[in-house]
């Protein structure tokens, strides 16, 4: 192993995960404020509500395992280093057991925007659902080989090391996949709109894929696998910090959601193309003009098609084609 020793690195990794821990009670209190709102209420609320409890709930029991880890570690036999090496000990497995299930669970509601915002495109998401069960049954395998191991050095060692790497190579895999649809599929949103753009509007489109692509918990996926590869103790501290993180990156999501579920006015972006009123693509939203009749159309009009990336069913864009604007929002 390399780096910092393995006690600093447990008691650096459980104060950076203490005040992530804080972060995310505080994202959690918001998020479920702006779910209960009664003028603000939707029926799939209390769905969200449960989902991202039971993601504060696991993060609540993973930075209490680390604490009571690292008590058992520093005090009993005043020997930290030989416990904190111990695989085989309950509460090693109990911790890593309740980190992947986050990550299972965080990526599995990141791959459900992608599949909303392709319009529910099921070929779209089969690799990243296929990824995300792999990384799944990786950590199970891990769990499974650090049962029967002996005492040795942490988890460097066949054939932990193997599983653990597998299930932290898939989990990347499945955030950078995501990462990449969430990516084509708004810029393919943006090119439609002209290149006479306010920063507000590319502010907002960067917000939508960094809140709907899951970025934080991609980027502390990118340094945890090298360094673990590396057989480095800053492992344990990224680690342990991604527990939390993946929270509020939940959080985030879904309070992003029922924001915009509750704002009935999303920001609308200019077009190169406006067209009358014909509403049969919006999602339950009126135009701020009146309807044209279609026999008033232009001989032009009857040449544009609709718009490819306007879905009824996902309800994530529409083309307002009575003012030439573009509704993006991180929706339902």
């Amino acid at each position: 192993m390399s780096g910092i020793a393995l006690d600093k690195s447990g008691l650096l990794a459980i104060f950076i995960e203490s005040v992530l821990w804080g972060l995310f009670l505080a994202s959690y209190m918001i998020t479920l404020y702006l779910l209960f709102q009664k003028k603000h209420s939707h029926s799939k609320h209390a769905l969200y509500a449960a989902f991202v409890s039971l993601l504060f709930v696991l993060g609540t029991m993973h930075v209490a395992v680390s604490f009571a880890r690292l008590l058992r570690a520093f005090f009993p036999n005043l020997k930290p280093v030989e416990y904190l090496m111990d695989i085989t000990n309950s509460l090693f497995r109990l911790k890593y057991g309740v980190l992947f299930l986050q990550i299972f669970l965080g990526d599995l509601l990141i791959i459900s925007r992608c599949f909303l915002l392709w319009n529910k495109n099921y070929m779209v998401v089969i690799g990243p659902i296929v990824m995300a069960t792999g990384t799944l049954v990786s950590a199970a395998g891990a769990l499974n080989a650090m049962v029967v191991i002996a005492r040795t050095d942490v988890a460097f060692d066949n054939p932990v090391q193997h599983w653990i790497t597998a299930s932290y190579t898939l989990a990347l895999a499945t955030k950078l996949v995501c990462f990449a649809l969430v990516v084509f599929r708004v810029r393919q949103i943006h090119s439609l709109i002209t290149t006479n753009v306010n920063r507000h509007v590319t502010v907002y489109t960067l917000m939508v894929v960094l809140v709907e692509s899951g970025m934080c918990s991609l980027i502390v996926s990118l340094i945890l696998l090298p360094s673990f590869v590396a057989n480095s103790n800053a492992h344990y501290i990224i680690c342990d910090a991604l527990s939390p993180i993946t929270g509020i990156t939940v959080t985030a999501i879904i309070a992003g959601i029922t924001i915009n579920l509750s704002n009935p006015s999303p920001p609308q972006l200019p077009v190169t193309a406006a067209r009358p009123a014909w509403n049969r693509y919006s999602i339950g939203r009126t135009p701020t003009s009146p309807r044209v009749p279609k026999s008033q159309w232009n001989e032009s009009d009857d040449d544009i098609p609709p718009s490819p990336i306007v879905s009824d069913a996902a309800g994530m864009h529409h083309l307002n084609k009575s003012t030439g604007t573009l509704n993006m929002g991180i929706v339902i």
